[in-house]
């Protein structure tokens, strides 16, 4: 079996609200990225997506670039069903292109490339071998990933909840704003920090009352500093179970945490994710494999990640990638061993999640023939061989972006 056809398309993968802020002012739309389509002359389809994440030096734009006049020429009569070697020699391929120096915004364009031709190769290669790819990755077994709910407005939410004299920490009935999500069967929540101290410790407080004992609730840091000890004592009280920061932020006089931390979403050079484990602060990874190179990438993290004990949970970001690229992390989770943390380090995630915006599975199914059921608050794990999806081309190519 031999490849015959490469061709890119550029998708926007935005949620509902993205093109507008709250006050109903445009603000720019980044969230575009780059599907690849790979055929072959028995007339396997396999789909991939890559982004780069920013528009400077051509983003998705460049991106396709390179599928169509570096890598994908190279890939014409190759064997689809050997992703491992190809993902090497496009690497070799882009530094004697390149050089060894490229610059930054070159350098995460050919990796979202990448990203795109491996996923798409994984998926054939399931085809081929009637099995899904998640069964390729690992022995692992997991039927459905849990999705953590990004609340996203998180001043909204503040609004609602932020009585701190009402606020109690063992508060077990859930506000009626939040209980119809806590209603169609989801029970993790992310929040967004940002701005002052203050501020933020009511968003904390707000998350944890308005939702109710019983749930469990993720912090994203979204500012440029570790939590001071007031924010960390609010975390522990309100029984966060997850951090996600930027081990950048801290230093030996930062606070110690009293809850794990998550980090790596948006990070696309492996160097810098292998850094990140090595530094002894981050408790998972959360490599998003459209940007950091594909499931061989992953296969490759995971690795290392043993070696440092270290959990991987593969992410997908709520405001980026299409239905492939949250098709690809459902497989990715599926493949990821887990184990439970230290006891001191409890509550903590008992299962890898993903993040995701209630209504944003409309927007993703879009395209997609075999849609992504997201029922009960998870994702379920499809057996179907590949990707466990197929794309409705006619719909694609009305979405596309020339």
């Amino acid at each position: 079996m031999r490849i015959i056809s490469v061709n890119p398309y550029i998708v926007r993968g935005a949620t509902p609200g993205s093109e507008t802020d709250r006050s109903m002012k445009p603000i720019p739309n980044w969230a575009l990225s780059c599907l690849v389509r790979i055929e072959t002359e028995t007339g396997l389809v396999g789909w991939g997506e890559g982004s780069s994440l920013i528009r400077l030096g051509g983003g998705p734009a460049k991106v396709r670039e390179i599928v169509n006049t570096i890598f994908g020429p190279t890939l014409i009569g190759r064997d689809p069903t050997e992703p491992m070697v190809v993902w090497k020699e496009l690497q070799t391929l882009a530094a004697s292109t390149f050089g060894r120096d490229p610059t930054h915004h070159m350098k995460r364009a050919n990796i979202a490339a990448i990203s795109a031709i491996d996923i798409a190769l994984w998926d054939i290669s399931g085809q081929a071998k009637g099995q899904p790819v998640h069964k390729l990755l690992s022995n692992v077994v997991r039927s459905k990933i849990k999705v953590c709910v990004d609340i996203s407005l998180s001043s909204l939410w503040e609004e609602r909840f932020s009585s701190d004299s009402a606020w109690q920490p063992t508060s077990s009935v859930p506000q009626p704003e939040a209980q119809f999500l806590l209603d169609l069967g989801f029970d993790t929540f992310e929040v967004r920090i940002s701005g002052p101290l203050e501020r933020s410790m009511r968003t904390v407080r707000a998350t944890r009352h308005g939702f109710g004992r019983q749930a469990s609730i993720v912090v994203k840091n979204l500012t440029s500093r570790a939590p001071e000890e007031e924010l960390v004592s609010a975390m522990s009280t309100a029984r966060v179970s997850l951090l996600v920061d930027n081990p950048a932020n801290y230093s030996e006089d930062s606070p110690r945490l009293s809850v794990p931390m998550a980090w790596g979403g948006r990070e696309w050079n492996g160097k810098y994710l292998c850094d990140g484990m090595a530094g002894g602060d981050v408790d998972i990874l959360q490599p998003n494999i459209i940007i950091c190179g594909g499931f061989t990438a992953l296969l490759r993290i995971l690795t290392i990640a043993r070696s440092h004990d270290v959990l991987v949970m593969p992410s997908c970001h709520t405001s980026y990638g299409s239905g492939i690229a949250l098709a690809a992390t459902i497989q990715a989770s599926a493949a990821v061993p887990w184990k439970s943390m230290e006891a001191g380090q409890e509550p903590n995630p008992k299962e890898p999640m993903i993040s995701l915006s209630p209504d944003i599975l409309d927007i993703r199914n879009q395209f997609l023939v075999q849609k992504i059921d997201g029922s009960g608050g998870y994702l379920h794990v499809p057996e179907a061989p590949g990707l466990g999806t197929t794309v409705d081309e006619q719909v694609l190519g009305q979405m596309a972006i020339q």
